[in-house]
């Protein structure tokens, strides 16, 4: 108010804009002004934005414009003809905050399920990762918590994270690319989650930790992962135990864009013990519901260090949750070079780390329940010292009626992970290469057994030739696949044929490097993503059976999946590129997919990919070692299509990059290839 009233009054141009989503949801979602109620939830009258900002103008002239911003084009197109406009003006950004209209949904869904015992009808937001290219233009766009990251055969691509997308259509507003669609999954009976099939009878009783002066636990993670919850039952539990109780919490912003961590330390009769923070180095337990926040709470140039290895264990759940930057393209890390550094920074015989977030999702669900989990594994390892009984009344007075019994399987769960952690790891998900090649013929024999056995021949055959590793075999058996699916026999053979070419030229002496760049990214090159291919990916058996198992939908027991595809078609049609948003069904689709005719009747469709292809296998063909192009310039050109991502627009410039780096990397002049590595990358040189 004060800022807009010295705009106002001494005339400065400038364009505010204030962002109203009905709560405070940087620091927990608390009433303010603009709300019909107070701090104690009684009801007041609600002041008005647009009312104050006009009491403050000469005669109320200040321009005020309410929009809601999820309508980007209308939104943009607001803000770009307001800030060219002289004097004050004020845009009110006015959308509710994601998580408190969650929080909604989910009452909502929470007296449906108690009613009928299951939810009839619920939408998500799902990509295909076939379809994605990794352009990263959604989340460099929303910056959206909703969206993670997962390893596939094809790299890293962008998912939705099931337990934290809104289904709010953010992401796909953004129209980057064809990979997002809208699941309906509609259900006519209870589906049944592992976790109510186990038998929590049999865990032997834990024992309980004792201490002589004070006992201290430090918890880590990031907003939405539960450190407040965890922390709240820890102190009741260790009051109702007997103890002097004294904690210290520190709220991050939502979800996963700020560190959450909580000190809570035990004493009897307070005796040594002068502040609720822990002395450095001086945590008995480190309970780590984020493994990268709780490396950061090892770091020894920090002041709050809190473990070490001579008093300190490690509980951590291993789960990789990717930060904004991650997100972003920026950085990555792995979970087991971060164990290893919380190993060495905490005693390393009594350190405990499993993957109990993936478990979480898998048994009951939802990773909200990892924190529960955490918690389990830390009592059965005998690291708390409360009882059973005190725990159990503490997480009855703490979490929601309705939520208790699912928030003690957790952490019954959590204990048996702690006796056995290899009962519930989750097996490996990428197949290895006899197994992709086997997948892939059977499918192929429902359309053609003849084309099958081509195919199981070709492979084979090209496989046995190179005799490279199994991980490059399933590359040439994966590609092969999608080249057929694609185009035809033929096509998948050209690139048996050029992948033959490139490896008599290579040598051992150099692992046949450019032969397996040629293997992977001339598959990508020669796989155009459009509407004929992308209709066949968003429709595939392998998309429907991966689905089916994500979101549990059971066709035995009556469920079923509706699908509605977020499309942005393109034609190029006598010289004028037709561009049009639509929603589309799988019928659409599976008619769009016989359409491969459409590539010679439409000779400028796509032209720009395919002169792109065809610039790439002119590089294969002229691969020549020995001259003067060094091997490992040979390796970056024929990897260079590995930062060609995305979709016209945002695939175009980086096309032309890619020719410009090639044609550096050829004359011998420095490139900027291999510029702005990660640092997953440089810990890997390192390393």
């Amino acid at each position: 108010m004060i800022a807009i009233s010295d705009a106002l009054k001494y005339g400065q141009d400038i364009l505010i804009v204030i962002l109203d989503n009905d709560t405070t949801a940087m620091t927990g979602h608390q009433p303010n002004p603009g709300q019909n109620v107070d701090i104690l939830g009684n009801s007041t009258f609600k002041q008005n934005i647009e009312s104050i900002v006009s009491g403050m103008a000469k005669n109320g002239e200040v321009p005020v414009y309410r929009v809601n911003p999820e309508y980007r084009d209308s939104y943009r197109h607001l803000m770009e003809e307001t800030v060219l406009k002289k004097g004050v003006k004020v845009v009110i950004a006015d959308k509710e905050c994601g998580i408190t209209y969650d929080r909604k949904v989910v009452r909502a869904e929470r007296d449906v399920i108690k009613k009928i015992g299951y939810m009839p009808e619920k939408k998500f937001v799902n990509i295909t990762p076939e379809v994605c290219e990794f352009c990263l233009e959604c989340t460099k766009t929303t910056g959206c918590p909703g969206l993670t990251i997962e390893e596939t055969h094809y790299g890293p691509k962008i998912a939705t994270d099931l337990s934290l997308c809104k289904s709010d259509g953010a992401c796909y507003r953004v129209k980057a690319c064809p990979s997002f669609e809208e699941i309906t999954v509609i259900r006519k009976q209870a589906p049944v989650r592992p976790v109510d099939s186990i038998n929590f009878s049999d865990i032997p009783e834990a024992k309980r930790r004792t201490f002589d002066k004070g006992w201290s636990v430090y918890l880590s993670g990031v907003g939405g992962m539960g450190i407040g919850l965890v922390t709240a039952i820890l102190v009741r539990a260790g009051m109702r135990q007997g103890y002097r109780v004294s904690f210290a919490d520190k709220k991050g912003l939502a979800i996963r864009n700020g560190g959450v961590f909580s000190h809570v330390t035990y004493t009897r009769n307070g005796n040594g013990i002068i502040s609720p923070i822990i002395p450095y180095g001086k945590a008995d337990l480190l309970l780590g519901m984020d493994i990268l926040e709780s490396v950061r709470s090892l770091d020894p140039t920090l002041t709050q260090r809190i473990g070490s290895p001579d008093f300190t264990t490690a509980v951590i759940n291993t789960e990789k949750t990717p930060t904004i930057t991650m997100l972003l393209g920026e950085d990555n890390f792995l979970p087991a070079e971060l164990e290893e550094m919380i190993r060495r920074a905490t005693k390393r015989e009594t350190y405990f780390g499993a993957n109990v977030s993936e478990v979480a999702q898998r048994m009951l669900g939802n990773t909200i329940y990892a924190n529960m989990m955490i918690l389990g594994a830390a009592y059965q390892r005998g690291e708390l010292p409360v009882d059973f009984k005190n725990l159990e009344w503490s997480i009855q007075m703490t979490v929601p009626k309705s939520a208790f019994d699912d928030n003690m399987k957790a952490f019954n769960l959590g204990r048996k992970i702690a006796l056995n952690p290899q009962v519930y790891a989750i097996e490996a998900k990428l197949a290895t290469y006899s197994e992709m090649l086997d997948d892939k013929i059977k499918i192929l024999s429902k359309k053609s057994k003849r084309l099958a056995r081509e195919y199981k021949k070709r492979v084979e055959a090209l496989v046995e030739f190179l005799k490279l590793d199994d991980t490059i075999n399933l590359q040439i058996a994966l590609r092969a696949y999608d080249l057929i699916q694609f185009e035809n026999l033929k096509y998948a053979q050209k690139y048996f044929d050029k992948i033959k070419t490139v490896y008599v030229k290579d040598n051992s002496e150099n692992d046949y490097r450019v032969t397996k760049a040629v293997i992977r990214y001339l598959a990508k090159v020669m796989l155009i993503k459009d509407e004929v291919y992308v209709a066949h990916l968003l429709t595939s058996v392998e998309k429907y059976r991966r689905d089916l198992e994500r979101y549990d939908v059971d066709p035995k027991r009556g469920d079923k999946a509706v699908y509605e595809h977020i499309n942005r078609p393109q034609f190029t049609i006598l010289g004028f590129d037709l561009e049009w948003n639509m929603r589309t069904k799988d019928w659409m689709l599976n008619i769009m997919k016989h359409f491969k005719i459409l590539r010679v009747l439409l000779p400028a469709w796509h032209a720009k990919e395919k002169e792109f292809r065809d610039w790439y296998i002119g590089l294969v063909d002229a691969f020549s070692p020995g001259g003067t192009v060094r091997y490992e310039s040979y390796v970056k050109i024929f990897e260079i299509p590995e930062e060609v991502r995305g979709y016209r627009k945002v695939r175009y410039p980086k096309m032309a990059e890619a020719k410009r780096k090639a044609e550096d990397l050829l004359s011998g002049k420095p490139s900027s290839v291999g510029a702005g590595v990660s640092f997953f990358r440089e810990l890997q040189q390192i390393l």
